[in-house]
């Protein structure tokens, strides 16, 4: 059986909304989530992110990458994260990405 690789879809939530406001509190990213329970406390008491999301800084506003394999991982904390950027109104775009399977931007 031949051993196809699939692009990862990555999906970027930026933190403006649908009428071009900047979304707030700027901490919204991590605060989100946090409150999913995709953190979690390193040895050296810095927070670290599950492996297929992280808080981002685009084009200057706060915003969150994330792989889609993360609705399979933990489909409650997918759902509920595009709800909360459907719900406000946050630009969501998806891109493919070619170079390894599970991989972020």
């Amino acid at each position: 059986m031949l051993n196809v690789q699939r692009p990862s879809i990555i999906i970027v939530i930026c933190g403006v909304t649908d009428d071009g406001s900047k979304f707030r509190p700027s901490s919204w990213a991590e605060m989100l989530i946090e409150g999913v329970g995709l953190t979690r406390f390193g040895e050296d008491h810095r927070i670290r992110y599950a492996e297929h999301i992280k808080p981002a800084l685009i084009n200057g506003n706060t915003g969150i990458i994330m792989n889609y394999i993360l609705k399979y991982e933990k489909p409650v904390a997918f759902s509920e994260i595009l709800r909360f950027a459907k719900d406000n109104k946050l630009l969501i775009r998806n891109y493919f990405d070619r170079r390894s399977p599970g991989s972020l931007v």
